[in-house]
């Protein structure tokens, strides 16, 4: 029997040693006489597993320059690309049988991960074969650290972060796996050394910029090639129905990077256990420690009822999407941002009413708006300074007389101050400025003296004024 293919008659079917990873027609043919789609071998690793050598050239395109990582999967290199010189990172994989559904997953699903263009993604910018049995994918090289070592202290030993920190890297997640939920994508291994904690680049601004790793083992939606009955993930980080094998959608992120965040602001991991089986257990079983009575230091009410969402057990008590999740978690930064702050007593007369605390630290105008009746006051006494004597007498024999003794609450010369700022509200002065905004120098200490000489004339004004009554 010959291959049905005209472009490659020689190749009978039984012995085409190479695959098109598209549609599955076998083919000893580079790229598939169906669709052109590059093909790969159908055979396992067997000796083309060995680690690639440094100096050496994969798919005739990226010189390897070093070596990032290693494990039972292969390697994450270093390269760098002949033609553009961009530098990459390579993750080669070796697989040890001929699979070719595994093959064929690995591929699709890689170049469906190849379309996701958030700036909180990792990029992959390439995928294919290497040598015979041994895939790479060719992704953004990334210069930082992962979250998994940002947050251990420099014992290595567990740490928590600030809330706030912790809000700001779940926001850029969760952007992240909008878009990838959008297209069908489900990561299925978010963890914290699945996450990036990017140096800043030159032409960047500084702050924290976290990027999404490794959708090497993402779930593409509708693909007949990804199986559901497959256990796949990391057990301390698996949501309830991954631990069942049950089909999932992004939801199954979500609680993923609800367990991260609890670690973040906690400190440790929740249902972590030697057993991969006691913890998928427990994270179908177990309630969530509430994580104000775990964590070291202040996780507020909000944020722990986010958790507790993110964290349910079944996936349609959860948030609908990432992108509500993300607008819930804005909330709560905001909300926080906004609290009221604590309160302390302070007296008027027999009554004790509370007042704002001003925070600390504040600038100066925060703390001069937290005492308006000083500041009114300053203002007053500097503008009354440049006003005539007579008219300040002239301004308090008229409040005077529309003010009533009782109503007053103490002594006639009471009235002294509305009557001044009422004469004030009609005479501009230009040194209301420098009372107000608080300006340095010279200028601000002319302001205070000018205050003192006001408040004195207002005073001998309404002396005066009662002595001759």
């Amino acid at each position: 029997m010959t291959n049905r293919h005209d472009d490659d008659p020689v190749a009978p079917f039984a012995l085409a040693d190479r695959l098109c990873p598209t549609c599955g027609t076998p083919t000893s043919a580079r790229f598939c006489p169906d669709d052109g789609a590059p093909t790969v071998s159908r055979s396992g690793a067997g000796d083309s597993a060995q680690a690639v050598q440094l100096g050496e050239i994969i798919a005739d395109r990226y010189r390897v320059t070093g070596v990032l990582g290693q494990g039972g999967f292969g390697q994450v290199l270093a390269a760098v690309h002949v033609g553009t010189g961009h530098a990459v990172a390579l993750k080669v994989l070796h697989r040890d049988q001929s699979d070719e559904q595994a093959v064929r997953r690995f591929l699709r699903e890689a170049q469906q991960t190849a379309t996701l263009q958030h700036p909180h993604t990792v990029r992959v910018f390439d995928v294919g074969e290497a040598r015979p049995g041994v895939l790479y994918m060719a992704m953004e090289h990334v210069h930082g650290r992962t979250l998994a070592q940002h947050l251990r202290d420099d014992q290595g030993q567990p740490r928590a972060c600030p809330e706030a920190e912790a809000i700001v890297i779940a926001e850029q997640v969760l952007g992240s796996l909008a878009e990838a939920h959008a297209r069908g994508i489900v990561h299925r291994d978010l963890k914290p050394a699945n996450l990036m904690i990017c140096n800043a680049t030159l032409g960047q601004e500084s702050g924290l910029r976290v990027k999404v790793l490794d959708f090497g083992i993402a779930h593409v939606a509708g693909s007949a090639l990804t199986g559901t009955a497959k256990v796949v993930g990391t057990p301390a980080w698996m949501s309830p129905e991954q631990c069942q094998g049950t089909p999932l959608d992004g939801r199954s992120d979500l609680y993923s990077l609800g367990l991260v965040v609890y670690r973040c602001v906690t400190g440790r991991v929740l249902f972590e256990d030697a057993n991969p089986m006691t913890a998928m257990y427990r994270h179908l079983h177990e309630p969530v420690p509430d994580p104000r009575k775990v964590a070291p230091g202040r996780v507020s009410d909000r944020l722990a009822a986010w958790l507790q969402k993110a964290l349910a057990k079944h996936p349609g008590l959860r948030f609908d999407d990432a992108s509500v999740m993300r607008t819930a978690l804005l909330a709560v930064q905001e909300r926080d941002a906004v609290a009221p702050a604590p309160t302390r007593p302070s007296r008027r007369g027999d009554d004790t009413v509370a007042a704002p605390r001003p925070p600390r630290g504040s600038a100066p105008e925060v703390r001069s708006a937290a005492r308006p009746v000083a500041t009114s006051a300053a203002a007053t006494t500097s503008r009354a300074a440049a006003l005539d004597p007579a008219a300040v007498m002239a301004a308090t024999k008229r409040q005077s007389r529309q003010a009533s003794p009782k109503a007053a609450g103490g002594p006639e010369a009471a009235s002294v101050a509305p009557a001044v700022a009422d004469l004030v509200a009609s005479n501009p002065s230009p040194m209301q400025g420098n009372a107000i905004q608080g300006e340095a120098g010279p200028r601000r200490e002319s302001g205070r003296w000018a205050g003192w000489i006001g408040l004195i004339i207002s005073v001998l004004a309404a002396l005066a004024w009662l002595a001759g009554r």
